[in-house]
């Protein structure tokens, strides 16, 4: 007994002069292809959408933290300012067996003013100075240093790096160091020591 195969009919269709179909069962299928050149506009401007898209959506994630930046670099100044003030009491220490009370004195350079802070030592007595970086913007925070002479017999200094709690913070109290301790003063809060 033979069986039979059930073949889709191919059915020919009337073509319009603009597309010639061919239709076997229940789908179509276009046999001639669209004239060159007549979807490259709408690619073109489909790509387009898609790189303006992709741009935005980077700007979108990357713009924040550009903007960003020039706050941090203040806030890093204050910082890198008083450690570098901190250094160069230590240098200045181990040369002259003293602490020093002015900037000028200080090898390095450090000047007493820059774009977002103003520098200042305030000597406390021959065991201890605190270097100062004091915010001349509201939105960064000040900072201050403490250099104490641990022992005067070895020349061990110890140094101690505080934040003020606020941006607009610039009254605080000075670092301690009290039997062989370091601290932080009220309204600040500790970065680093040595």
């Amino acid at each position: 007994m033979l069986k039979r195969e059930n073949k889709p009919k191919k059915v020919e269709a009337r073509a319009t002069p603009q597309e010639n179909i061919s239709l076997i069962g229940s789908k179509a299928e276009f046999t001639t292809p669209l004239p060159i050149g007549a979807n490259k506009k709408g690619l073109f401007w489909i790509g387009l959408l898609a790189i303006t898209v992709s741009g935005g959506v980077i700007t979108a994630i990357f713009l924040p933290g550009l903007l960003n930046v020039s706050s941090k670099c203040g806030h890093r100044e204050g910082i890198r300012f008083v450690e570098a003030m901190n250094k160069a009491q230590q240098a200045y220490y181990s040369e002259k067996k003293e602490l020093s009370d002015s900037l000028n004195k200080l090898d390095g350079g450090i000047k007493a003013q820059t774009k977002t802070h103003t520098l200042a030592i305030v000597p406390s007595n021959d065991k201890a100075v605190f270097n100062y970086a004091i915010s001349r913007k509201d939105k960064h925070k000040s900072y201050v240093g403490g250099v104490f002479v641990a022992n005067p017999g070895t020349g061990s200094i110890a140094t101690i790096v505080c934040e003020a709690a606020s941006p607009t913070s610039n009254e605080f109290e000075n670092p301690t160091y009290e039997k062989g301790i370091l601290a932080c003063g009220t309204g600040t809060k500790e970065l680093s020591r040595r």
